[in-house]
């Protein structure tokens, strides 16, 4: 049996939205649709320099692709240093179950959590997939609601192999952050 009782603070919120934002831009359907979308405007950069008559073609394709590329970084440094900690902020704002004590116990069973104004059992086999990073592990309910464990909040390392354990026997599947 695990038990544990924690409070969210700021930096735990902010690494687990991190987290889910890295775990959700990892699934094959999300990089599909960027893949897609960077060859559709590689292809129109080469389309539109290609039929110019412009005496360097080639360097312009290239350039263009390093502008397509240098934006896309930026914008991924604007969601996570950016964006996602705002959205964390906000969310320990607004919701009162995150700023009080967060009482967890994991069985053979399940998961079993208890906050100031809801209670969940979910056995193990419920969840959908998992994933974790140097500070915390999210169980996923569905693709994109989750439970957060943070790992200080846990007495050790063995808490921790257990509850891997447990989802690994359930056949949650552990997803891997982008990184």
């Amino acid at each position: 049996m695990v038990e544990t009782e924690f409070t969210l603070t700021q930096r735990e919120m902010t690494s687990a939205v991190r987290l889910s934002g890295l775990t959700a831009v990892f699934r094959l359907r999300t990089l599909f649709w960027m893949a897609v979308l960077i060859a559709g405007i590689m292809l129109t950069i080469f389309i539109l320099t290609r039929f110019d008559l412009r005496p360097r073609p080639a360097l312009e394709f290239i350039l263009g692709f390093f502008v397509l590329y240098a934006v896309y970084v930026l914008f991924g440094a604007v969601l996570y240093w950016v964006l996602w900690p705002l959205g964390a902020r906000a969310q320990m704002r607004n919701s009162k179950d995150l700023s009080n004590p967060i009482q967890c116990r994991g069985d053979d069973a399940g998961w079993h959590v208890r906050t100031i104004s809801a209670a969940s059992d979910s056995r193990w086999e419920t969840y959908t997939k998992w994933s974790e990073n140097s500070d915390m592990l999210l169980i996923y309910m569905n693709s994109t609601i989750f439970q957060m464990i943070p790992k200080c909040a846990l007495r050790g390392a063995h808490d921790l192999h257990q509850i891997r354990a447990w989802l690994v026997q359930a056949g949650v599947p552990r997803v891997a952050p982008l990184r």
